[in-house]
């Protein structure tokens, strides 16, 4: 993905899922993460450009600024979460398993939040982004060989106006 993101400026950061980069064309671009305290203690191996191939290999102020980002960013039109959110409470009480572990009634609900919530944790086979009025699932399933995507917002829309894949551009669903 490194090479459809070259032209980003990490200005901002938030959760422990995502990256909020901002740059001149696009305004902002939610990047997946893996939430630091899963990977902390992830037992199996890695394998990443940089040769590391254990969590432990990684410095530990990685970890300490990871574990330091809020659970959840609400930037006004969107809320940015790991998992979801429970819809039965409002936005700024929602629980920290919650927000890192739902699945239902989350996916299931169609409520309004007042904000598109852009999450992932739950992997779409498809290997495409699930679109909804009400949530954003950005979770292709990487882990599991799909693409790992990216979702580009700006300021005119509330919604996706681009993908980005380590494959390269997808088109809008």
């Amino acid at each position: 993905m490194r090479d459809h993101f070259q032209e980003f400026e990490i200005s901002e950061m938030s959760l422990s899922s995502y990256l909020i980069a901002k740059s001149t064309g696009m305004d902002m671009i939610a990047i997946p993460v893996f939430p630091a305290r899963r990977f902390m203690h992830m037992e199996h191996s890695i394998h990443t450009d940089a040769g590391i191939e254990h969590p432990s290999e990684l410095p530990p102020q990685h970890f300490d600024w990871i574990a330091a980002l809020p659970l959840a960013f609400d930037d006004g039109r969107r809320t940015f979460v790991h998992a979801g959110v429970d819809p039965a409470r409002p936005l700024d009480r929602q629980s920290e398993h919650d927000l890192v572990w739902i699945r239902e009634p989350f996916l299931s609900s169609a409520r309004d939040y007042g904000r598109l919530i852009v999450h992932g944790h739950t992997p779409l086979t498809s290997g495409f982004p699930d679109v909804r009025p009400n949530r954003l699932n950005i979770d292709t399933a990487a882990v599991y060989g799909g693409p790992l995507t990216a979702a580009v917002f700006t300021d005119d829309a509330t919604g996706p106006v681009a993908f980005l894949t380590d494959r390269g551009p997808m088109e809008l669903c």
